[in-house]
């Protein structure tokens, strides 16, 4: 039993129940004030307490201050839609006042619904804490930008006050590793936020268009499309150097789908305008960029087509049967001018196209 300051005789001791009893109170009003907190809650607001007369009664008067966990909202999200990742390996490292962070992982201090306690490591993997729904809409608990069905964010309590690191163990498939983001923990009844962005890596096609017949001679003036066959989108245009190189600008080489999984784009490389002098006959170049790992942020994809040069296939028949006519000396011209021509090939006629 322990005397209470400012009072006559006012005392106060500890209930078996974990109360606090405070016996022979002046009447009137008073502030009930949380000047320590234990470590993962948040300090409680004032309490206002008034003590009535009630005269020869004896009455027990009651006044209750509830403590709320100090909360953290940790969202894994994908940089291009703000929506949450599936699959990564999330941990949180406290850090001291000189900066270094602890090469353990923070433990909470929880309890339990025995009413005891437990501690937890925080670590977890996100896209596990289940889905927006229609009630948290109509409740209005689903933040801008998301909509019933997608991925909840991973909420971590009791947390203390204090500053820390939140560090991806483990990157999913298609996505790169995220840099270590650094945050801290305050007093706050408010659940706080510490948001992680992931990135997907990014292709480059790049051509070298040659003659067929003649590798070494490379084609100028090509005109290559990329397209993008998911989102049916042209992506851009270009056109190849006397070198016969030409190079997409850097292309993202996928997405993230509802669940929060990477999917692969597929692009097709056209060819919309030929070399002069050769055939616009190649065919489309559907392709995908291959993932490598989470530290290969741009991948580079070569692309060498060929062209055969403008041909023409002639056959000479006896009459009009299907019979060659061997012998017959031919000659090609080409005009170059109004009345000029040039030879382009002589030849004699065999059993065979020519």
């Amino acid at each position: 039993i322990k005397d209470i300051p400012n009072t006559y005789q006012g005392r106060y001791y500890y209930t078996e129940k974990g109360t606090t009893r405070l016996e022979y109170l002046p009447v009137g009003s008073y502030v009930l004030v949380e000047t320590k907190t234990p470590k993962g809650y948040a300090t409680a607001a004032p309490v206002l307490i008034t003590i009535e007369d009630t005269g020869h009664l004896e009455r027990i008067q009651y006044a209750e201050m509830g403590d709320m966990p100090l909360s953290l909202e940790v969202s894994k999200v994908n940089i291009t839609g703000g929506k949450e990742v599936n699959g990564a390996r999330l941990t949180i490292y406290p850090v001291d006042a000189y900066g270094r962070v602890s090469d353990r992982p923070l433990e909470l201090h929880q309890p339990t619904t025995k009413g005891q306690y437990q501690d937890i490591t925080a670590t977890w993997i996100s896209g596990l804490d289940g889905t927006y729904t229609e009630e948290d809409k109509a409740a209005g608990l689903i933040p801008d930008g998301f909509e019933p069905g997608d991925l909840k964010p991973h909420r971590v309590t009791y947390i203390p006050e204090g500053d820390y690191i939140l560090r991806e163990e483990t990157t999913p498939y298609g996505f790169l590793q995220s840099v270590d983001v650094p945050f801290s923990v305050i007093d706050s009844q408010i659940v706080q936020k510490a948001e992680m962005v992931d990135k997907i890596p990014e292709g480059i096609l790049k051509l070298v268009k040659s003659d067929t017949d003649r590798p070494e001679e490379k084609l100028k003036d090509v005109e290559f499309s990329l397209i993008n066959k998911t989102l049916n989108k042209e992506c851009e245009i270009v056109i190849t150097n006397d070198q016969g190189e030409a190079q997409f600008k850097p292309q993202p080489i996928g997405y993230m789908d509802k669940d929060g999984n990477f999917k692969p784009y597929t692009y097709e490389c056209r060819e919309i305008k030929g070399a002069v002098g050769h055939m616009l006959t190649l065919k489309p170049y559907e392709f995908q960029f291959e993932y490598k790992n989470e530290w290969t942020n741009l991948i580079i994809l070569d692309y060498n087509p060929t062209n055969d040069s403008n041909r023409t296939k002639t056959d000479k028949f006896l009459g009009d049967t299907d019979q060659w006519l061997e012998g017959a000396e031919l000659r090609m011209e080409r005009r170059t001018g109004t009345d000029t021509w040039e030879t382009v090939d002589e030849w004699v006629t065999g059993r065979q196209s020519h």
